[in-house]
């Protein structure tokens, strides 16, 4: 089962998942790691509305490199 495909949450609509899976595609490239598992849960969960999402993606982006890790543990 891969956390990146979305597998893992097949309740979720595709959109959801897609967006999913580019905030850690976006943050494990940035890194040149991939992101750990419990970072990828915290983006994993089904309450993420899609702005909420969108400002993930933007966020993990934007922010330095080094404030990746810290952004997205603090994702409740």
């Amino acid at each position: 089962m891969s956390l990146l495909n979305g597998k893992n949450n097949d309740s979720q609509d595709p959109l959801t998942r897609n967006m999913q899976n580019e905030v850690i595609k976006i943050a494990s490239e940035r890194l040149g790691y991939p992101l750990p598992a419990n970072l990828v849960a915290k983006v994993r969960q089904p309450n993420w509305s899609y702005m909420g999402l969108e400002m993930m993606i933007e966020s993990v982006r934007e922010i330095e490199k080094s404030e990746i890790l810290t952004y997205l543990s603090k994702l409740d």
